[in-house]
């Protein structure tokens, strides 16, 4: 078959080499598996072309009850996906499994209140460079919403989370009571 590469051993060159030596042989590299050295798989292929990676870390929540002015973090019960069990619903918080570029994002939704809502991205802990989603209610509009997204390269067990603030030091802003209003989510890129 034209097209097909087949080996029969595929090893390393050395124990600190990153080469990889392939030898002609009867196995097809068709819609492979690529395999950590406990036997899980990391990346497969298939026939479409489509590559997936069934561990990559991936998260997204979402509170369930009102969120008091000053939240930090916000905690989030609604958890809708969490691929890895690295984000902690208690405290709203992901923790990065390994060095890497992870993407984020939040959507929140204000409430009838005449004021400015901000939502805080807080990478361990602290303010991240005043990245925030700022939500202006000033004029007294119900339902206002807003989003942002980020790209941040984490080391391992370093942590990204939200936080809450109003600027009458007082409004809540809404629940996940219905789905999709509000959400912080996040995956690994690279």
């Amino acid at each position: 078959m034209a097209g097909i590469l087949k080996v029969d051993t595929l090893q390393r060159a050395g124990s600190d080499s990153d080469q990889i030596t392939l030898s002609a042989g009867s196995v097809d590299l068709i819609n492979p598996k690529i395999k950590s050295s406990d036997g899980t798989t990391g990346l497969t292929s298939n026939n479409s072309g489509y590559i997936l990676m069934p561990n990559r870390p991936a998260f997204d929540a979402a509170p369930t009850s009102s969120i008091a002015h000053g939240t930090n973090p916000i905690p989030m019960a609604n958890v809708r996906i969490n691929n890895g069990s690295h984000f902690n619903a208690s405290n709203g918080t992901f923790t990065a499994p390994i060095t890497g570029t992870y993407f984020f994002f939040m959507n929140w939704i204000g409430g009838t209140a005449t004021t400015v809502f901000r939502f805080y991205a807080r990478y361990n802990g602290n303010k991240f460079n005043e990245t925030h989603a700022r939500l202006d209610g000033s004029a007294g509009n119900d339902y206002n919403a807003t989003s942002l997204q980020w790209i941040k390269t984490m080391s391992a067990n370093e942590t990204m989370a939200v936080s809450y603030q109003a600027d009458d030091n007082s409004s809540a802003a809404y629940s996940d009571a219905n789905q999709g209003y509000q959400g912080f989510g996040g995956f690994l890129l690279y």
